[in-house]
């Protein structure tokens, strides 16, 4: 749901925009500076990882996210 500095996961415009554009350049690039998710601001800074992690393994991590935060689980 977002804590402190850092944007929700959860309807993430980010997570669950049809296009992952944004969402894979965050994560290869890193993202800096105020943010505003849901109508609220946020200030944390998500690092860059384009030379920590394979392509492969940022594809796995982010198709593992998108899945967990974009499903609707009904009672």
């Amino acid at each position: 749901m977002g804590n402190g500095p850092y944007p929700p996961l959860a309807g993430n415009p980010d997570i669950v925009a049809p296009d992952t554009a944004n969402l894979i350049a965050t994560v290869l690039y890193g993202r800096s500076g105020p943010i505003t998710i849901l109508g609220h601001a946020f200030s944390g800074v998500m690092p860059a990882w384009h030379d920590q992690v394979t392509n492969a393994e940022i594809a796995a991590v982010l198709t593992y996210v998108r899945s967990a935060w974009t499903t609707q689980h009904t009672s």
